[in-house]
């Protein structure tokens, strides 16, 4: 199957740079391509129109008069840098970044705003307009920042044409609060937090799909969770020709099929019980008497399938790869294990 994507595989940044022949030269030039000038405007537009609904119900944020001191872009961008540094360096209580002696003292937030003004742009922001309520009855549990989530989607896929290999899974956002929507994932690093399906370029990793998974409680087309996250995500990219790689949690016959009729590859690991599993790989006795390398495969239709014995049964699937020869890979091994 050729591949040919819409535009050129890689960065897309020519609008931009015909306005600033003079940015891209700090990671803050690359911040403000998402956090454009009307993202910002926006984001004080609507913590503004928040606070005034609620000042008088938390006076100690008020002005002497008991009025809101609105907040301005160039405050808003502040207050984001903030919240930035404050992920990179922790500390035990917020108030601490303020500590003018001791190991906490000479840290950038008393450089940048004062205390109080944080803390009463952290009781008042709003990402979204807090009077749309077809947002709220449209967007879920995610409402609040839908538009914004929206924005940076559009622009990471304007700004970056992915090479031919792209890779779903799903990526934990770390948080303590306590929000209904927020899961736990054993074997990931950040075990609590928001879940984020997302598509990504397999060659830089750069992230040009995700959404955010609100809970059990979505209600799943009839082809299952997994096919409706994988088919919405991977929506701008069909019919182009491109590779995507999933792990098992996604695979199915169903999907792979869907995905060959719009012009697009699959490959991935699977599990026997799945639908559309060939039953005669699921044979035991194989499994049994085979040796560490040993291989075996099916077609079915334009899918294969193929077990490979490792230290356990490895199953996989692809539409992308043919079975008539194999080649011996030398594999990594852990630290301080003997080799083959």
């Amino acid at each position: 199957m050729k591949f040919s994507p819409v535009r050129q595989p890689g960065a897309h940044l020519a609008a931009a740079l015909r306005s600033d022949v003079r940015r891209f030269s700090r990671a803050l030039d690359f911040f403000l391509l998402f956090f454009t000038t009307e993202v910002v405007q926006s984001l004080c537009d609507n913590t503004n129109k928040y606070a005034w609904m609620h000042i008088l119900d938390r006076q100690t944020y008020a002005r002497w008069d008991g009025s809101w001191e609105e907040v301005m872009p160039l405050e808003m961008l502040r207050f984001i840098e903030l919240i930035i540094y404050m992920g990179v360096v922790d500390v035990p209580r917020l108030h601490m970044y303020w500590r003018t002696t001791g190991i906490f003292s000479s840290l950038l937030p008393p450089n940048i705003m004062r205390r109080d003004r944080l803390f009463a742009l952290l009781a008042f922001l709003s990402i979204g307009d807090p009077e749309d309520l077809a947002a709220a009855a449209s967007d879920g549990k995610t409402w609040r920042v839908s538009w914004l989530l929206r924005h940076i989607n559009l622009q990471s896929q304007n700004l970056f044409q992915p090479q031919r290999n792209l890779a779903v899974d799903e990526r934990m956002v770390k948080s303590k609060a306590r929000s209904g929507i927020r899961q736990y994932i054993r074997d990931k690093v950040t075990k609590f937090g928001y879940k984020l399906w997302v598509l990504a370029d397999s060659n830089t990793g750069y992230t040009i799909n995700f959404f955010v998974y609100t809970g059990k409680r979505e209600v799943p087309g009839p082809h299952g969770l997994a096919f409706d996250v994988v088919t919405r995500l991977c929506t701008e990219y069909l019919h182009q020709g491109y590779k995507i790689f999933m792990n098992n949690f996604y695979t199915s016959a169903k999907l792979f099929e869907h995905l060959l009729e719009h012009k697009t590859l699959a490959c991935g690991t699977t599990r026997k019980d799945r639908r559309g599993f060939p039953k005669k790989l699921k044979d035991a006795t194989w499994q049994r008497r085979a040796q560490r390398g040993d291989v075996r495969w099916i077609r079915e239709g334009n899918i294969l399938f193929m077990e490979w014995k490792d230290r356990r049964s490895v199953c996989l699937m692809s539409t992308m790869h043919t079975a008539i020869k194999h080649v011996a890979a030398k594999r990594r091994e852990k630290r301080g294990a003997s080799g083959l």
